[in-house]
């Protein structure tokens, strides 16, 4: 949804650790992957969009707050 629409977005679903409960929804209530990633963002709770050359830098930042940031795409 932020990405202009001149650009694509290229994410990494292997990046990070999904919790078993989507496992659990997507099997049980029969729901397709694409829903899963739509409606709940399997676990992610916010996305920062930062230029390549400061994403170092950020991901120290965040770590030093105690969050668990993950790289987990590029946007073209």
């Amino acid at each position: 949804r932020v990405v202009p629409k001149d650009l694509t977005i290229s994410v990494d679903w292997s990046s990070w650790k999904r919790d078993e409960i989507f496992d659990l929804i997507k099997k049980e209530g029969n729901v397709p992957e694409e829903d899963m990633r739509r409606t709940f963002n399997l676990g992610i709770g916010l996305i920062f969009v930062v230029r390549k050359n400061v994403a170092d830098e950020f991901t120290k930042f965040l770590t030093s707050r105690k969050e668990k940031p993950v790289l987990m795409g590029e946007i073209h």
